[in-house]
């Protein structure tokens, strides 16, 4: 009796180290009932909306068999299609050998929704095999590490565990002092130098430069997965120092690391857009799929479609499809009219087509993969649409085609480019297949400064600002300042990028505006007005939001009770000489000698504000959102540390000339 303990002992042992040394596929549901052609595999839960099956067999014999979802307590006709690990939902199934696969349930369903998973086939309505879903079921879902601990250089943020290899990191802070400092993994109750780097959201695995409040996603090398560590750090190699660290916790029921696109899926022509953006794609019988591929952060997208022009490469007028990794939803494909310059706006600008009447998102069978600091999002896109705010594609000749790199702002929406093509583009979409994209170079943006927060002092003999529109200056200016998405424009104030403005109760403060008030071109027309809501652009708000929103000045209601704004003036923008210069200026008076203001005819309007009350208040765009900045208003001016470079540099010059005066008769 002993030794057949001692032997269940060790098989039990054995198993659990069996199981320990197998990949994670995710929460097991169940193995599939093997009924007919040769159905057999095991489904695991990636999240609530994907599936993963391993070692799944069908012997593809059957005419009309999907894999089909339902709600009834068996699986029946009133079914729905899932589709296949390449999308697809109007081929039957082939035939599947020991494959490894992941689908995803249609729309936006969830395993919730259903009772089981069958391979249903339709014309002799048979069940070959299926798995049921436990109720109750808890799928994997990406896990909250709270905040890093704080110890040095600056480290603040808060990661979360997004599937067995990755993290995400948002709003991370760190000075980039560190002399040689990596993301950082290990075991044992606490940080130390036999840890592991982890590349960084780039890829590399060089020191660490500073981050000030950005998100990023990292990946662990290898077969490494965060059941074989018990902590995330960042480490200091040299000084032997941990900067700060999150604690990884047992029994984790998280998404494991798949690759969505399968190894067989390679495009069958490929061209470089730029050295970080490449365009693949494969020409079916009346649609293609397109793979946009590029060395992107976390909400910077990756668009791609057909030129607003037959005879040069356009923005107006184009019908692209913008792509990016969605930090709350995933990976994103959206179908987009660029109708108009600028920020969209009920249905103009660069705008989802589901904005704009009479148009639908055409934009299916969305795919990805992450790997090595490359995000790479497939999709397919009909030849002919039939949605007339779409380009048919052309196969029988080249084509100009546009295509941009830029941000996803808070809303989920594209923000204005920060990369486009240099000079036209054309694309032979159904040429013989050539692939001319070499391998990424994986490489990062040097680090720069940002611009100092300038502050303007609304004293008695500064009572009067203007408000003009002019160029945000990149990755020092407005992101850098605000911490939030900047579409490349942004107010300036008496001359200056976004400045807080100072200013005191009771006092009256004149505001000349100049932001443009011909409403028929969006992107030129910036109605100024003052809130408590530091996104802006009143008029993309809900009913709901509007609601808990304080509008201080430059907006009244009709007899109606809608809105509309008071103060927009002629349109005056400082706009660049020529190529931007944001990267290569240390200050914004460098940055400030390459702009050029250049106004359009007409008057200035004039807004006038008497603050009543103490707080922290915005001026803003009432059209576009994320223009522009804060207004404090005290009872008493603080300190003359907090002054302007300017106001700081008379008050010195007065206190001397005083000096000199009193003391006259001793020098």
């Amino acid at each position: 009796m002993a030794n057949r303990s001692l032997f269940v002992l060790l098989c039990c042992f054995a198993t659990e180290l069996i199981l320990a040394a197998s990949p994670y596929h995710g929460k097991l549901i169940a193995s599939f009932t093997t009924l007919d052609h040769g159905v057999s595999g095991t489904v695991y839960a990636v999240d609530n909306r994907r599936l993963r099956i391993i070692g799944f067999n069908y012997d593809g014999a059957a005419p009309d068999a999907f894999f089909w979802v339902g709600d009834t307590d068996s699986p029946s006709p009133t079914g729905v299609i899932v589709p296949d690990e390449r999308g697809r939902v109007s081929t039957p199934l082939s035939g599947y050998s020991n494959r490894d696969i992941t689908i995803r349930l249609p729309g936006e369903t969830t395993i919730s929704d259903y009772k089981w998973l069958s391979i249903w086939c339709r014309q002799f309505r048979a069940d070959f095999g299926h798995v049921n879903f436990p109720s109750g079921f808890v799928a994997p879902s990406e896990h909250d590490l709270g905040e890093f601990s704080r110890l040095a250089h600056g480290l603040r943020g808060h990661p979360y565990i997004v599937d067995a290899k990755t993290f995400r990191i948002e709003n991370l802070h760190y000075d980039g002092n560190g002399p040689d400092a990596y993301f950082w993994v290990g075991t044992g109750s606490q940080p130390h130098s036999n840890g592991i780097k982890v590349p960084d959201e780039n890829g590399s695995t060089r020191p660490l430069r500073g981050y000030n409040g950005k998100t990023v996603t990292i990946q662990m090398a290898g077969d490494l997965t965060v059941f074989d560590i018990d902590w995330l750090s960042m480490w200091c190699v040299r000084a032997v120092q941990n900067f700060g660290h999150v604690l990884i916790p047992d029994n984790l029921n998280i998404p494991p690391y798949i690759v969505d696109m399968q190894p067989e899926e390679v495009y069958e022509n490929c061209e470089v857009m730029n050295d970080r953006y490449h365009v693949s794609w494969t020409l079916g019988d009346d649609y293609i799929d397109f793979e946009l591929s590029g060395q992107v952060d976390i909400d910077e997208y990756m668009a791609f479609g057909i030129s607003g022009s037959d005879s040069t490469t356009a923005m107006i007028g184009a019908d692209v499809t913008v792509t990016w990794n969605d930090r709350t939803a995933g990976i994103k494909a959206v179908d987009y009219d660029l109708n108009d310059y600028g920020q969209c706006s009920q249905g103009s600008g660069a705008c989802p087509d589901t904005e704009v009447s009479g148009a639908r998102d055409d934009v299916t069978n969305i795919r990805s993969m992450i790997e090595n600091g490359i995000v790479r999002i497939g999709f397919r896109r009909m030849l002919n649409t039939g949605d007339s705010k779409d380009k048919t594609i052309r196969t029988d000749r080249e084509v100009y085609v546009a295509w941009a790199l830029g941000f996803i702002n808070s809303n989920g929406v594209a923000a204005k480019h920060h990369t486009i093509p240099t000079s036209a583009v054309k694309v032979h979409f159904g040429r013989q297949a050539s692939n001319n994209c070499p391998p990424f170079t994986i490489s990062t943006l040097p680090p720069v400064r940002a611009w100092d927060q300038i502050r303007i002092r609304g004293d008695e003999r500064n009572t009067e600002f203007t408000a003009r529109i002019g160029q945000a200056g990149g990755r020092r200016g407005y992101a850098a300042i605000t911490d939030q998405v900047s579409w490349g424009i942004a107010w300036y104030i008496n001359g200056k990028l976004i400045p807080v403005l100072e200013l005191l109760v009771g006092h009256n403060y004149t505001f000349i505006v100049e932001g443009g008030d011909d409403d028929s071109n969006t992107a030129q027309y910036h109605p100024f007005y003052i809130t408590d809501d530091p996104i802006g652009g009143y008029i993309q708000k809900s009913t709901a939001e509007r609601r808990g929103i304080n509008l201080v000045a430059g907006v009244e209601f009709d007899g109606a009770g809608q809105a509309y704004p008071t103060a927009a003036g002629r349109y005056c923008e400082y706009e660049s000489k020529g190529v931007d210069r944001a990267e290569e200026s240390e200050t914004f008076d460098d940055y400030f000698k390459t702009l050029t203001l250049n106004c359009k005819d007409g008057n200035s309007s004039v807004l006038r504000w008497t603050p009543t009350e103490t707080g922290t208040y915005y001026y803003q765009c009432y059209t576009h959102q994320y223009l522009g900045w804060k207004i404090e208003v005290v009872n008493t001016f603080s300190s003359a540390s907090n002054l302007s470079s300017a106001d700081f540099t008379v008050t010195c010059l007065l206190f001397v000339c005083s000096l000199l005066y009193i003391y006259q008769d001793k020098l």
